[in-house]
């Protein structure tokens, strides 16, 4: 883990309330704002694992809380994304549910040249899920359709149906280590191979431009308790860390999230991580 110099460019921080779908346990709506006041508090605090104050940064609303209506929400996260991109603003996402991601995506017009990593529990490469294509269990899955390379790190939950979808009628997440050769490619690294095998088997899979999205649930209930869906044997924060340095280096961040905060289920120690996981992105930028 290297320690990170100020950020290179300004940030905005797109903050996304959406939570239509809740499978689980709902509350994540109240996500971003547990995040904005731990975002300020770290104007005064100490620096820590490579994460200060920002320098330069400001704080957007895409759309209230209350919206429920995911044309709407893709709409105006889109909206806010693309004008960060377009004042040279690096724009990071605090959801909200994952359905936020692919509503970010819809920013770039180029999508093949944006290779989407997502640090997740879980697969979301269903088609629909509870009669709706705009679930959060299908994000991936949107993105692939719009055409982004897909780079999946640490997942531990997936359907063989839908990973057969995606990476072919013989797909087995067991193997711990999934590709998907047809357009757009896609590779599928699991917790297990990526602490036996490393990083090396997704960077084949790296265009120069990132777009990270880190779903809470990635990291281990242990330090992320809020989340609505957590499954055990999640990466450690200075994992996550380190892996974000490594897949960052050489390469440029076109924009990032971080989603699926829930608050109801947190003591303020998950709050506090997303926090500190976005200014480290910012020091990416």
């Amino acid at each position: 883990m290297r320690p990170m110099s100020g950020a290179r460019r300004p940030v905005t921080f797109v903050a996304a309330p959406y939570e239509a779908t809740a499978s689980f346990v709902p509350g994540c709506a109240f996500g971003p704002d547990a995040v904005a006041e731990h975002l300020a508090a770290l104007d005064t605090d100490d620096v820590c694992h490579g994460v200060g104050a920002l320098a330069d940064w400001t704080w957007v609303e895409a759309h209230p809380r209350t919206l429920h209506d995911a044309a709407a929400m893709r709409r105006e996260v889109a909206r806010h994304v693309r004008e960060a991109l377009a004042a040279g603003r690096l724009p990071l996402v605090v959801g909200g549910e994952h359905t936020v991601t692919p509503a970010a995506l819809e920013a770039w017009d180029d999508p093949a040249a944006v290779t989407v990593v997502q640090f997740d529990a879980h697969a979301d490469l269903r088609a629909d899920y509870e009669g709706t294509p705009w679930n959060h269990a299908c994000a991936m899955r949107r993105a692939l359709e719009r055409g982004h390379p897909l780079v999946q790190i640490g997942i531990r939950s997936g359907l063989h149906e839908e990973l057969r979808d995606v990476y072919g009628p013989g797909a087995d997440g067991a193997t711990g280590q999934l590709e998907r050769t047809a357009a757009p490619p896609a590779r599928l690294l699991a917790r297990g191979a990526l602490r036996s095998r490393g990083l090396a088997p997704v960077m084949p899979g790296l265009g120069r431009l990132l777009y990270v999205t880190i779903d809470l649930d990635a990291l281990d209930p242990g330090c992320a308790p809020g989340v609505g869906t957590p499954e055990p044997d999640g990466l450690s924060y200075l994992e996550l860390l380190d892996a974000l340095d490594a897949l960052l280096d050489g390469r440029v961040l076109a924009g990032a999230d971080v989603v699926e905060l829930c608050p109801a289920r947190d003591d303020g120690r998950t709050a506090r991580l997303a926090a500190r996981l976005l200014a480290r992105l910012a020091r990416h930028g």
